[in-house]
C-alpha cells in the first residue's frame, strides 16, 4: 500500500487506485457465486438445492410501557411525582415553617383558595413583561440602525454597549 493510499483511507476517501465502492464506509463488496468465502447457505440457495428461507414470524407486540411515545411522557411525569412526594416528605418530616419552604400541598391549596387575586397579579406581571420586551426590541432596533447609518455615532456609543453587557 502506498503512503498516499494510507492517508486517503485515514481521511475517509478512496484512493485513485481503488475500484468503485472501495473504502466507502458502510458498504461491503459482493462476492461472486462460488467464492470460497461466500456462506454455504447462500451458495446452496443460488444453486437451487436448499429450500427457500422461511419467512420471519410477525414481531411480538411491544408492551405499552416500553413504547417510546409512552416513555417520553411517563418518565418525566414519574420524576415529577417523585420530586413532589420527596419535597412534601422533607417539609413535613423536618417541620419546616411555611414562610421558609411551603409544601406542595399548601401551595396547591393556596392556588385554589386565592385563585382570583393570584390571576390578577399574574395578568399585571404578564403585561409588564410584554411591554418591557416591546420597548427593548424597539430601542435595540433603533440603536442598531443608528450604528449602521453613522460611523461617528458608532464610535461614540460603542463603549456603552460593551460596558453594559
Amino acid at each position: 500500500m502506498f503512503s498516499h493510499e494510507r492517508f486517503a483511507r485515514r481521511a475517509g476517501r478512496a484512493s485513485a487506485h481503488a475500484g468503485p465502492g472501495h473504502c466507502v464506509p458502510g458498504r461491503t463488496r459482493r462476492r461472486a457465486a462460488g467464492h470460497p468465502r461466500e456462506p454455504a447457505i447462500a451458495q446452496a440457495t443460488k444453486a437451487g438445492t436448499a429450500p427457500a428461507p422461511a419467512t420471519r414470524p410477525s414481531p411480538r407486540p411491544v408492551p405499552w410501557a416500553r413504547q417510546p411515545r409512552v416513555q417520553r411522557v411517563m418518565y418525566p411525569l414519574l420524576v415529577g411525582v417523585v420530586v413532589l412526594v420527596l419535597w412534601q416528605a422533607l417539609v413535613t418530616g423536618f417541620d419546616l415553617p411555611p414562610y421558609l419552604v411551603p409544601s406542595p400541598l399548601l401551595m396547591a391549596k393556596t392556588l385554589v383558595t386565592d385563585f382570583a387575586p393570584l390571576m390578577l397579579s399574574l395578568w399585571v406581571t404578564v403585561k409588564i413583561t410584554v411591554l418591557a420586551f416591546v420597548v427593548a426590541v424597539v430601542v435595540g432596533v433603533a440603536v442598531s440602525f443608528l450604528f449602521v447609518q453613522s460611523k461617528g455615532i458608532e464610535m461614540a456609543l460603542f463603549p456603552t454597549p460593551c460596558c453594559c453587557r
